[in-house]
């Protein structure tokens, strides 16, 4: 279900957005919402990468600890 909203461009961008929606045969609130989509899933592959090379670090950190200390054993 598309709900309605309000946004606003300056006047450049929205020409360059009725531009890219006239050369794709498409509205501009079409091509706003996959953009708008687009631009989400990158934010959250980027969020996802960064947690990934952030807990390889820590499995770095806990690997040379390993090495310098000794294995530690986690029970509960």
């Amino acid at each position: 279900m598309l709900v309605r909203t309000q946004v606003l461009f300056d006047e450049d961008t929205l020409r360059k957005l009725k531009v890219a929606a006239k050369k794709q045969e498409r509205s501009v609130s079409d091509l706003v919402r996959e953009l708008v989509e687009s631009g989400l899933e990158n934010q959250q592959q980027q969020e996802l990468q960064q947690l990934e090379a952030a807990l390889g670090q820590l499995r770095q950190i806990r690997e040379a600890n390993a090495a310098k200390y000794g294995a530690v054993s986690y029970t509960h």
